[in-house]
């Protein structure tokens, strides 16, 4: 399937817990007074308020190094990303590191660097990109964009749900 309008609201496709940490997203910068057309940064963030997908989040510093555009490391790996991984914990590493896709150029990379350069979120399900657990036939994630100065991204909060063959959530 493929991506949603990163503008739109969430489609009634969305995982009920995907449309959850939009919703928080989009909402977390306003009660700090957030002017509308601004990004929320990590400082608007309550990791408290994280609590029910902090499992299933990976979070990404932007790093703006070099012509082929920003790199991408993990900052943190939910516990249900590390097991979905196969126990690897990529913390620490970059992305292309630690993520060998089988599809060449890396899907997840072109959609993150989307996300880094417009601002928008990015919404996809469909077959996983990596191969870790075989058990997994489905994931759905969301890639939203965080930016201190309000505009330039330079942290992404990246949230997947897991599905196995009978549709059920991993």
């Amino acid at each position: 399937m493929a991506p949603a309008d990163p503008a739109s609201d969430p489609s009634p496709a969305w995982h009920a817990k995907v449309v959850g940490i939009h919703a928080y997203w989009r909402d977390c910068g306003r009660q700090d007074g957030l002017a509308t057309g601004l990004l929320p940064g990590r400082q608007h963030i309550d990791p408290l308020a994280l609590k029910p997908w902090l499992p299933n989040i990976w979070l990404l510093d932007v790093v703006r190094e070099g012509a082929d555009g920003p790199r991408f490391h993990y900052r943190l790996a939910g516990t249900k990303i590390v097991e979905m991984r196969g126990g690897h914990n990529p913390t620490g590493h970059y992305l292309d590191e630690a993520n060998p896709a089988r599809n060449q150029p890396n899907p997840t990379l072109a959609r993150l660097q989307s996300v880094a350069a417009t601002g928008l979120p990015s919404w996809r399900q469909g077959i996983p990109n990596n191969e870790r657990v075989p058990d997994i036939h489905t994931v759905e994630n969301l890639f939203l964009p965080l930016a201190g100065d309000g505009s330039q991204v330079d942290m992404v909060i990246c949230y997947s749900l897991f599905f196995g063959l009978d549709g059920r959530e991993l």
